[in-house]
């Protein structure tokens, strides 16, 4: 039995039909915000069953938003290698010079919330060690589009991967970059980690999913039961319950690490982009096509 959320999910009003790429909540499991096309981003605060539009003040799409436990600083990455950032929840925001014209397609930020790496495309890997007010270049040494990058609570260790199955690690703050046989060709979509930075788990095309114990030194398949493509997976902290979510409205969900996964209901045949859930796994969301908001909660 999963802890929590994630039993059951609700469909909720976002209020627009732009397409979602993703989402994010603070620790309280009630602010939360979703970015997607056309610059389009919504918030809530209480839990996803209400939301309002914050004005991005940009056009571009935007592909990935991170923000801290608080909930108040956040930032937002995407196309033309925009960066935007926001220090009260979202009220405004403003534009941070990442330096790149490249697509970012995803960001992250270390629990300080100062050191942060978005990555996208060519291999593109841009960091920051002081909340964003400058971002520096970083050598990915692979040309391969990257979707995806977590990083772990210290801010040393990272992960991203991508196109062709690529996953590349630091454990210097992004000094070097080196790669990771993750055993797939299979482009990878998504990559998260439980609290430990040791366990970790990487989703993509074909229903693919590889799961490491060991930061990183060795993946191994794990059985996802879908060709379904996975775009997005979310774990707990303590590496034991998570979600992947995909084409056609696919949700897969895990209580024992990703030994076994099941399928969930989601009610929609919507492509889902991201999924996020709380340390705790009590609360969960999940965004996609057409604007559709997910929510699952146990209150």
């Amino acid at each position: 039995m999963l802890t929590g959320g994630g039993d059951a999910w609700t469909r909720q009003a976002s209020g627009t039909p732009n397409e979602l790429f993703s989402v994010d909540f603070a620790a309280d499991g009630r602010h939360g915000w979703a970015v997607g096309f056309g610059g389009k981003i919504i918030a809530t605060s209480d839990g996803g069953n209400t939301w309002m539009t914050q004005e991005s003040g940009t056009p571009n799409q935007l592909n990935s938003v991170d923000f801290t436990a608080d909930g108040r600083h956040g930032w937002a990455v995407g196309f033309g290698g925009k960066i935007l950032a926001t220090s009260d929840g979202g009220r405004t925001w403003v534009t941070q010079e990442s330096g790149t014209p490249n697509e970012l397609h995803s960001v992250d930020f270390a629990a300080d919330g100062r050191h942060g790496w978005a990555v996208g495309f060519g291999g593109v890997i841009v960091a920051t060690s002081d909340g964003g007010r400058m971002w520096v270049p970083q050598t990915s040494g692979t040309p391969n589009e990257l979707f995806s990058v977590a990083v772990a609570a210290d801010g040393r260790h990272a992960w991203a991967v991508g196109f062709g199955g690529v996953i590349i690690a630091t454990s210097d703050g992004g000094k070097t970059w080196a790669p990771q046989a993750s055993g797939t060709p299979n482009e990878l979509h998504s990559v998260d980690f439980a609290a430990d930075g040791r366990h970790g788990w990487a989703v993509g095309f074909g229903g693919v999913i590889v799961a490491t114990t060991d930061g990183g030194n060795t993946w191994t398949p794990q059985a996802s039961g879908t060709p379904n493509d996975l775009h997005s997976v979310s774990f707990t902290a303590d590496g034991r319950n998570g979600w992947a979510v995909g084409f056609g409205g696919k949700i897969l969900a895990t209580s024992d690490g990703g030994e076994t996964w099941v399928t969930q209901a989601s009610g929609t045949p919507n492509d889902l982009h991201s999924v996020s859930f709380t340390a705790d796994g009590r609360h969960g969301c999940a965004v996609g096509f057409g604007g559709i908001v997910l929510t699952s909660s146990p209150d």
